[in-house]
């Protein structure tokens, strides 16, 4: 059974956004003219092959590039020419950010790395650390908060970077290959985590991945190839909605 679109207005709106890279003979059009829209709560994969452009989509809509030509609205600001102060501002206010390679400080202890962005965004010291250990507890690492990351397994790393990605209450939580560099269980156990939070808090999350289970385990697939969108797929999934 198909889920329905939903209604209402879009928390990602991309329209006509294309991306090149280099002039001339040269160029290389990653992105060809994508239109795309997010609503709050949706759990969105991006999928296909190497040089689809689902990565560089990924960094577009988590502004760590700009797009050649076209319009992009988040939560409704439109921040398709921002300046690289204004993107960074956007990433730490409005967008979570979950790595496969987890880009955890080696010299700071895991409640360290879930505070360092509230740091940045001057919240008080006794918030920034009362919200790190709900959120370390809350991902099943409350006996692990003073351990640094060479201590902690590869599943509990990316545990303390999924906290980290909600230190700052995002209103979009971007996933890439989350799962690519851990074991099949912990893999699994990693997602299972993500759609738990996703029941609680209905945030909207987008996951680029290669894995088919992962993909098909979302109530929403959107399929690029070329550059383009090729297939946007909705489905029912119950244990994520």
């Amino acid at each position: 059974m198909t889920t329905p679109a939903p209604t209402g207005e879009a928390v990602i709106k991309i329209r006509g956004i294309t991306r090149t890279y280099g002039t001339g003979e040269v160029a290389l059009q990653v992105l060809k003219g994508v239109d795309l829209d997010i609503h709050p709560g949706e759990v969105v994969a991006l999928v296909g092959p190497s040089g689809s452009g689902k990565s560089t989509l990924l960094n577009t809509i988590g502004c760590l590039d700009r797009p050649t030509t076209g319009t992009y609205h988040l939560d409704g600001h439109d921040v398709s020419q921002l300046s690289r102060a204004g993107q960074a501002h956007m990433r730490l206010h409005f967008l979570g950010f979950v790595f496969q390679s987890v880009y955890l400080i080696g010299e700071l202890s895991a409640i360290e790395n879930v505070m360092l962005p509230m740091s940045y965004a001057g919240v008080p010291l006794a918030e920034r650390r009362k919200r790190a250990v709900e959120l370390l507890g809350r991902v099943g690492l409350d006996q692990r908060m003073d351990h640094r990351p060479n201590q902690l397994s590869g599943g509990q790393r990316q545990r303390v970077a999924i906290a980290r990605a909600l230190s700052m209450k995002p209103r979009v939580l971007l996933a890439d290959e989350p799962t690519g560099a851990l074991d099949s269980k912990t893999g699994e156990e990693v997602l299972a985590l993500l759609y738990e939070l996703h029941a609680e808090t209905r945030l909207t999350m987008v996951i680029v991945t290669h894995d088919p289970r992962i993909a098909a385990s979302t109530p929403r697939t959107v399929h690029l190839k070329d550059g383009l969108i090729h297939q946007d797929e909705r489905r029912s999934v119950p244990h994520v909605a």
